[in-house]
């Protein structure tokens, strides 16, 4: 529940995961899908964007993986779709450019321009989205999820 607060990028997008893709799905993970609207809050602009230049350096540092890079793209993109719909989208339309990118097809500079023009973009753009997440929601949640669990 705090990671997903923070809107850590591994935690959160599992909450968005389509729900074709979902196997199975017990009462409380439900109920937390249900509800993951109440994590999502301006602190992804940190995060997100955090992630993504972590991915930038890993991919420095470890010999030019296209795969980091994939990840830095994917990573900005999915924050400036987030801060101007106020939804947390992580099935991508363009899976084919972000592949490019992994496969090298997509010079580091050109990567570095989409990156530099994500950030300003992330930077300059308002939303909807609350400040924070409403803590007392969540806490409201939590409590429900653990009674659940316990049924």
């Amino acid at each position: 529940m705090p990671l997903a607060a923070a809107c850590n990028p591994n935690v959160i997008e599992m909450l968005y995961v389509a729900p074709e893709s979902v196997l199975d799905q017990s009462l409380t993970g439900g109920l937390l899908w249900l509800n993951r609207h109440l994590f999502l809050s301006q602190r992804a602009r940190k995060a997100l964007t955090g992630y993504a230049l972590n991915s930038k350096d890993r991919y420095r540092l470890k010999n030019n993986e296209g795969k980091a890079l994939m990840h830095y793209i994917r990573s900005l993109r999915v924050c400036l779709e987030l801060f101007l719909t106020g939804e947390l989208n992580i099935l991508r339309q363009d899976r084919e450019e972000l592949l490019a990118i992994r496969n090298g097809k997509i010079s580091l500079e050109e990567v570095d321009k989409m990156g530099a023009d994500l950030l300003e973009k992330i930077a300059a753009t308002s939303t909807t989205l609350p400040p924070e997440p409403d803590y007392q929601k969540l806490e409201k949640l939590n409590k429900e999820l653990i009674e659940l669990y316990n049924e």
